[in-house]
Formats: structure tokens, C-alpha cells, sequence
């Protein structure tokens, strides 16, 4: 085999395999699939004076954008009330490793001003005085008190998002989701960027503003159903929906 043969067949290959990664279906409905796109890649090659794929085809997201939309998955949009239990289980997930790692975290910190012998007397004496003072802390106590307490809650907010954020990101699905076989999508049918990722769960992270987005979601959908079908109202911004699988 030629060298040049050689490296177009490398670069076929490491192409549909980056086509492959942007397509969150199982290896089972996938696989045949993508030989034919890689037999129908390599016929287009031979003709061409590039070794280069995405020369000729464009990039890869491109690719399988095109590709998966001309596809039957076995997927439909993802009903209210099933988005509704994925996301009520992540948070029970999401709530037991608060009430370790913060609840813990609390405790290892009051651990340091006070003994653990006085601890039960600390818990048990009056509350109506600030923190600060019930502790008894120096100014330099405060100071370092405090950030670290900011650095827990800060590092739990991060954790909270980083979960919904890289799960989806990698996995097209969250603890939850996965579940009840649901998956977060480009609304084109491939893999979410960070991009997306991140705009979508941004309600998320202010509890409060979540039944809005779903509100506005539901309210955009009876104006234009076909175009806004079960979307969130970020969803709608980042352009991604939630399917689920047969």
C-alpha cells in the first residue's frame, strides 16, 4: 500500500471516528450506519487530490449534523413530567453528596475553633447571637472562618453545576437522564458543546428561576409547537432539546 493511500485511510478513519464521538446513540444503531459513511467518504477520497477529509467534506460537527438528521434514531422529544423525575433524582443525588461534603465540610471546620469535647455544648447553646461571637473568634479567626466556609459553599455550587454541566457535556445525559434513557441534544440531533452545555443549566444553578424557564417554554410552545416542542426556555437559546430513547 502506498503512502499516500496509508495516510487517507488514517485520516478517513480518525475523521469518522471524531463523527462517531458527536453522535450520542448507541454503538448498535451507529455502527452500520457509519460504514456506509465511511465507504461513501472513501469512494469521495479517491477522486480527490486531498488526504485531508474535512477539506473536502468540511468539519466533522458538520458532518454529522447533516448526517444524523437524515437518520432514524428510535428517539422522540422527551415528555414535561419524565424531565421533571430525571431532574428531581439528580438532586436527590446531588443532595446526599451536599449533606456529606458540605454538612461534613461545616463540621471539620467548627472543628477547628472548638474542641471536640464542647461540640454537643456548642450545638446546644443559644443561636441568637451571630456565629462569630457564639465562637468567640479573634478578627484573624473571622477572616479565615469565613473563607473557608465561602471556599465550601463556593467549591458545592461549583460541583452542583460542574455535574450537570460536564455530564452532559460528555455524556448527553446527567445521573437522572440516563435513568429514564433520556439525552440532551443539539437540536440538529448531535452532541451539545460547552457552549450549550453551560447556557441551558444556567436556571439550574438559581433554583428559583427554574419554574420560570419552564414556563416560558411551555408558553412558547403553544404559540409555535412545531418549532418549540417541550423546550425550555434556555433550551431555546442553546439550541439543544431532550429526547428520549425506545
Amino acid at each position: 500500500m502506498k503512502e499516500d493511500e496509508r495516510d487517507r485511510i488514517n485520516n478517513i478513519n480518525r475523521y469518522v471516528k471524531e463523527i462517531s464521538e458527536l453522535l450520542p446513540y448507541p454503538s448498535s444503531l451507529k455502527n452500520n450506519l457509519l460504514k456506509g459513511l465511511r465507504m461513501d467518504i472513501q469512494s469521495a477520497m479517491e477522486d480527490s487530490k486531498s488526504n485531508n477529509p474535512s477539506m473536502v467534506f468540511g468539519s466533522a460537527r458538520d458532518v454529522a449534523k447533516n448526517f444524523t438528521k437524515s437518520q432514524e434514531w428510535g428517539t422522540e422529544r422527551a415528555g414535561w413530567w419524565t424531565r421533571i423525575a430525571a431532574y428531581l433524582i439528580d438532586m436527590v443525588i446531588l443532595g446526599f453528596f451536599m449533606l456529606f461534603y458540605t454538612g461534613g465540610g461545616i463540621l471539620a471546620l467548627l472543628a477547628l475553633f472548638v474542641p471536640i469535647d464542647q461540640l454537643s455544648e456548642f450545638f446546644a447553646s443559644s443561636w441568637n447571637e451571630p456565629i462569630a461571637m457564639k465562637l468567640d473568634l479573634t478578627f484573624l479567626e473571622v477572616i479565615v472562618f469565613l473563607t473557608v466556609l465561602f471556599f465550601i459553599f463556593g467549591s458545592t455550587i461549583l460541583i452542583f453545576f460542574g455535574y450537570l454541566v460536564m455530564l452532559e457535556r460528555y455524556y448527553s445525559a446527567t445521573m437522572g437522564k440516563k435513568l429514564l434513557k433520556l439525552s440532551v441534544v443539539d437540536v440538529s440531533g448531535i452532541k451539545i458543546t460547552w457552549q450549550q452545555a453551560i447556557v441551558r443549566n444556567l436556571t439550574k444553578i438559581f433554583g428559583g428561576f427554574l419554574p420560570v424557564d419552564v414556563i416560558l417554554g411551555i408558553i412558547l410552545e403553544q404559540q409555535n409547537p412545531e418549532k418549540t416542542q417541550r423546550q425550555r426556555g434556555f433550551d431555546i437559546l442553546a439550541e439543544t432539546i431532550v429526547v428520549k430513547h425506545a
